[in-house]
């Protein structure tokens, strides 16, 4: 299950603004934020380590991966 991010990664402030945007993966929306104090745009809830492994497994970086379509 995805992390709720309180602050921003980069610079630790919590006020943030919801893009009108998100990524889609395996039945999880991820928000798209973006930190009001120093711009950095990141999603939210943060996917787990586990999920990124998944995410980024080796058929990512195959011929037919996602890597393929600018994802």
């Amino acid at each position: 299950m995805p992390v709720a991010q309180v602050s921003c990664p980069i610079c630790g402030a919590s006020n943030k603004t919801e893009l009108p945007s998100y990524h889609d993966w395996s039945d999880v929306q991820w928000k798209l934020v973006r930190c009001r104090a120093c711009g950095h745009r990141y999603t939210d809830p943060m996917p787990t380590d586990v999920e990124l492994g998944r995410m980024y497994a080796d058929q990512y970086f195959g011929d037919q991966g996602a890597w393929v379509c600018g994802f």
